[in-house]
Parts: structure tokens; C-alpha cells; sequence
């Protein structure tokens, strides 16, 4: 039986289970803005077909597992958090207004949107599609999601603006938001809190970082900010060889380690792209990282922890990494179907730690695991 596969951005109260995705209406919103919305996305609206696309039914669901991916959709460039007994998810929409939905799951399977961050950026023919102007595959990019004392955060560039954005609110699903344009942009910026510390690690080929004002409004004046990592080898002390660059980072802390999670590859070249995920750690947040042997991932050395398979290639721009009820530690990321290559999909798979090292079983996409205990 064939199966419709709708954009985020259609406002169709339906489940596509295994991964369930349910979008919620706000009411905030009010009718005028979601039809106005619905509109100007109307170009971009895809409904594919896909024969035998839910390959896990209730019977997978019964039994205890779900298969890859977990939403047969175009959601790529993913971030996560767990607050209590709940998920939050957000990714890129580029273009679609209203913009980055934030997703909500129990299971880390079943998904339905709750909210959005915005309803639009501002006010531009590109974003109003004035005077022969669109942002069609530009916008929003990469959104970066953290919990910190009690406030939620989403920090994303605009292609179309040039300049980052973090918005702020104290409750996630009803709440509204509060805006900072900051004074440029960052290229696939992460929002990462060491302590109490804001930093923001960004670029691609050239990684960068810089510290935050305490009320995250712009740099912080005088704060720490440097290169980690460089494309271009020999120039200076430390530069890295860029021949596969990183981008779509990501750092986590963890046992007195921070690990250093990057993408390397092309991401958006459908089954040609040759995305992988990569990992180093170190033991102070600027480095120098390291790959298992201390090779210095300066000299483009890491290990992998996620590649192409028969079934998925373009495995990247990872997640931050969660726990679920019974200690055990998840992580999604993108992928494109090399059976139904309609977008990038998202994939979810249980991380082990051995060593001090994270790593997916076989290195590589699941078809089927074990579901995540609540």
C-alpha cells in the first residue's frame, strides 16, 4: 500500500506512525497567519509517494522495536533535548513560515509538533514574496536547542538575512518567544553552555568559537574566542586539513571529557552525498582534540561514528546526545534513502560507550532496534 508523505509544514492533523508525527494546531497562531503561512509555502509543499514506505506497523510497535527512519520526511540538521519525561526536537525549514517547529516526543519515535519559534523573520519582500523575491532554500538553518536554569533556547542563522538568531522562552510548547538578532552570522552555530558560560561553536571548514554576553545578546566584550579548526594545512600552527571539512558541530561534556561531534562530506547532493559522523574529545573545551590514539583531529584524524550503508548514505549533522529512562544514550541524525531518496530522513540509533568513546553498533545506520524504554 502506498503511503503519502507530507512536509512539516502541511498542518495535517494525521500520525505516520513509527515514527509517529502529529502536528498540533496553535491557536496562537489564528487561522489568518497558518492559511497566510500555508500560502507561501504553497511552492514548496511536497506529497510524495512511496511504496512501502511504513515499514514498521503496530506489529513492529507491539513487538518492542522501530525501524529507520523514524520519520519518512525531510528533516535534516537535528538537535534535541530531554526536559524530565519528555523530548524536544527542532531542525531546518529554510524557507517555510512559520519557522522551526518544535517537535515533541515521549518515545524519541512518535513525534507531533507543539509550537514554532517564529512566524515569520521579518519583515523583507524575500520573506513576504514582494517585488519578484523569495528565500526558496535559504532562511532558516541548523537551529541549535538548549535547557538552561529553567529557560529554553534556539540559536539558527538566516542565509537570507545574514545574520544568527537566538530566541528564548520559559515554556517550550504554549509559550511565546523572545527574539535577539545578533550582529552577524554564524554559519551552523551551536549553542553550548559550559557551567554557566555561553559559547557559540560555528563555521564550516574553519570551526570556530566565541563567548557570549551572560544575557546571550551578542559577543561578550573581551571573552574568549578563537580558530579550533582551519582548511587551509601549513599556513599557521594548528591548521586543519581541510579536504573533507568539518561542519554541523556539536560539543558535549561528559565525564570531564568534552566530545567534539562534526560532519564531514557533502551533505545535500541527495545519493551522492557522502556525509559521515565524526567524533574527538579532549580534555579542556578548546582543544586540542584527539582521535583514540591521540592522533590530533588538527591533522584530520577522528573517529567515525556513523557512514553510508546499503541502505542510507549522507549520515550526518547529528544531535545532541540523550538518555532515555533506563540510562541508555540515543542520537539522531539525517540520512538520504538510497530506495526512496525524496529529502533527508530522520534516523535515530542507540549510542554505546566504551572507553570513554561513543559509537553506533557497525558504525552505520539500523533497520530495526529496540525501542527507547520510557
Amino acid at each position: 500500500m502506498k503511503n503519502m508523505v507530507f512536509s512539516m509544514v502541511l498542518a495535517d492533523v494525521r500520525k505516520i506512525r513509527n515514527g509517529g508525527f502529529n502536528v498540533k494546531r496553535n491557536k496562537s497562531l489564528g487561522w489568518k497567519k497558518v492559511c497566510a503561512a500555508m500560502m507561501a509555502a504553497a511552492m514548496t509543499i511536497t506529497m510524495v509517494l512511496v511504496s512501502g514506505m511504513a515499514r514498521t506497523s503496530s506489529t513492529a510497535v507491539e513487538s518492542g522495536k522501530f525501524s529507520n527512519p523514524v520519520i519518512y520526511a525531510d528533516v535534516p540538521d537535528i538537535d534535541m533535548i530531554r526536559v524530565n519525561d519528555t523530548y524536544y526536537m527542532v531542525s531546518t525549514t529554510m524557507h517555510l513560515s512559520p519557522g522551526c517547529p518544535i517537535m515533541k516526543s515521549k518515545d524519541l519515535v512518535n513525534w507531533e509538533i507543539v509550537n514554532y519559534v517564529y512566524d515569520i523573520l521579518g519583515d523583507t519582500d524575500a520573506m513576504n514574496l514582494r517585488n519578484g523575491e523569495s528565500m526558496y532554500g535559504n532562511g532558516q538553518w541548523a537551529a541549535s536547542l538548549q535547557y538552561h536554569n529553567n529557560k529554553y533556547y534556539v540559536a539558527f542563522n538566516s542565509n537570507t538575512t545574514g545574520h544568527a538568531y537566538i530566541y528564548t522562552t520559559d515554556d517550550i510548547e504554549n509559550g511565546s518567544w523572545t527574539k535577539t538578532e545578533l550582529a552577524k552570522g554564524y554559519h551552523d552555530m551551536a549553542l553550548f553552555f559550559d557551567d554557566d558560560t555561553p559559547y557559540i561553536v560555528y563555521g564550516s571548514a574553519n570551526i570556530k568559537y566565541v563567548e557570549l554576553s551572560e544575557d546571550l545578546s551578542g559577543e561578550k566584550e573581551g571573552g574568549k574566542s578563537g580558530t579550533l579548526f582551519s582548511q587551509n594545512r601549513g599556513a599557521d600552527t594548528g591548521k586543519f586539513d581541510g579536504g573533507l571539512p568539518f561542519e554541523g558541530t556539536h560539543v558535549m561534556k561528559k565525564d570531564g571529557y568534552y566530545y567534539f561531534f562534526a560532519s564531514i562530506g557533502t551533505c545535500c547532493e541527495g545519493l551522492k552525498s557522502t556525509y559521515t559522523t565524526v567524533v574527538g574529545r579532549s580534555k579542556k573545551l578548546f582543544g586540542p582534540y584527539v582521535d583514540k590514539n591521540g592522533k590530533k583531529m588538527l591533522d584530520n584524524h577522528h573517529e567515525i561514528l556513523i557512514h553510508k550503508n546499503e541502505a542510507f548514505v549522507g549520515t550526518g549533522h547529528n544531535s545532541e546526545i540523550v538518555t532515555d529512562k533506563a540510562g541508555n544514550d540515543w542520537v539522531f541524525y539525517h540520512a538520504v534513502s538510497t530506495k526512496n531518496p525524496g529529502g533527508r530522513v530522520l534516523m535515530l540509533d542507540k549510542v554505546d560507550w566504551k572507553d570513554g568513546w561513543p559509537s553506533v553498533s557497525g558504525n552505520s545506520p539500523s533497520s530495526e532496534s529496540e525501542r527507547p524504554v520510557l
